[in-house]
C-alpha cells in the first residue's frame, strides 16, 4: 500500500517525541490539538496568523495553532533559548525562504537531542515555479552566511519575479504533466520589485533557494566537509512531483556519493526536468523524457 504523504514523513522521525515544528501556519504536520508533543516557531503569533488568512477561502484559520515563538532575525536556537532538548525538528517548505541556509542548520543541530533528527519537506525546483531558476550552490550559501543576511538580496528577488514559471496553467505539478513550461511575470515587474529590494531593507519573501534532490545532497556534503554542520542524511523520499522529503542526524551515515557524482547526479536531474519543459515542442525531447520515466 502507497504511504500517504503524512504517512512518509511521519515514518522518518519518533513522532511520540518532543518536537519543534517551524512554521506550520495553517497546516501543522503535528497539531497539538492531536496529542503531540510539539513547540512552533513561526513569523507572527496565532492571532496575526488569523488575521493575515482571515480572506483567503483556501485557508482554514481555526487549524491555526498557539505560536510558542516567534522569530525575530536571531538564529532559532537562540530564539528558543535551550539547546539539545528536541527529539525531532520537522520544517515543511520552510528552507527555501530562510536568509541564512547554513545558520538554519546549525539551528537544528544545536537544538537536537544527539539522535534527534532535522526532517524537512522541500520544494523540488523542477516542478514547481522555480523551473526555470538556477539551482542554488555552496558558493551562493557561504555568501550569505558570511555576510549573516538578514534578507534576500536584490537580485535573488528580480530573478524570482522575472523566471516564475508555470506549466499547463499551475504553480507545481508532476513528472506526468507534459509542459511547456511559461514565464509568468513581465521583466519590467521584476525590476520594480528589484528597485523595491534595493530601497527598502525590509525583508521580501521569495524562494531564495532552490534544489533538486541531489543539489541539495550535494549542499550537505559540502557543509559536512567544510566543518559547517555536521548533519547527515538518513533517508530521502522523492517521487517525480512537487516536493522531496529528507531527514538528517548527527548519526546520519550520509549518502555514501562523491562530489563528483553528485555534480553529474545533478546534470541528469537537470536535464531531465529540461526535456520536461520542451516535450510539448519537440519529438526527440518527448522520447528522451519517456525513456527516462
Amino acid at each position: 500500500m502507497t504511504q500517504s504523504r503524512q504517512e512518509a514523513i511521519k515514518s522518518m522521525l519518533w513522532s511520540d517525541g518532543h518536537g519543534l515544528e517551524i512554521g506550520p501556519s495553517h497546516s501543522p504536520m503535528f497539531p497539538k490539538r492531536e496529542g503531540y508533543n510539539v513547540d512552533t516557531l513561526d513569523h507572527a503569533i496565532a492571532a496575526e496568523l488569523r488575521a493575515k488568512y482571515a480572506a483567503d477561502p483556501t485557508v482554514n484559520v481555526e487549524a491555526i495553532e498557539e505560536v510558542d515563538y516567534v522569530s525575530d532575525g536571531r538564529a532559532i536556537h537562540e530564539v528558543i533559548g535551550r539547546q539539545h532538548c528536541y527529539d525531532f525538528v520537522y520544517s515543511s517548505h520552510v528552507i527555501e525562504h530562510v536568509t541564512d541556509f547554513v545558520a538554519y542548520f546549525q539551528s537544528c543541530e544545536a537544538l537536537l537531542k544527539p539522535n534527534g533528527v532535522a526532517v524537512l519537506s522541500i520544494p523540488d525546483k523542477r516542478f514547481t515555479f522555480d523551473a526555470l531558476q538556477q539551482l542554488t550552490s555552496t558558493g551562493d550559501v557561504l555568501e550569505a552566511h558570511h555576510n549573516k543576511a538578514m534578507r534576500h538580496s536584490p537580485s535573488r528577488v528580480f530573478d524570482f519575479i522575472a523566471n516564475f514559471a508555470s506549466m499547463d496553467g499551475v504553480d507545481t505539478w508532476s513528472l506526468e504533466h507534459r509542459g511547456p513550461t511559461l514565464l509568468r511575470n513581465d521583466v519590467t515587474a521584476a525590476k520594480a520589485w528589484f528597485d523595491m529590494a534595493s530601497a527598502d531593507p525590509k525583508y521580501i519573501d521569495v524562494h531564495g533557494w532552490r534544489f533538486t534532490p541531489t543539489s541539495f545532497r550535494l549542499l550537505m556534503h559540502d557543509l559536512n566537509v567544510l566543518g559547517l554542520c555536521s548533519l547527515r542524511e538518513v533517508q530521502m523520499s522523492e517521487n517525480g512531483s512537487f516536493e522531496f522529503v529528507v531527514s538528517l542526524s548527527k548519526q546520519g551515515a550520509g549518502t555514501g556519493r562523491s562530489r563528483i557524482d553528485l555534480v553529474h547526479g545533478i546534470q541528469l536531474e537537470v536535464a531531465v526536468g529540461a526535456l520536461q519543459g520542451l516535450a510539448p515542442h519537440s519529438a526527440w525531447a518527448a522520447e528522451a523524457l519517456r525513456q527516462h520515466a
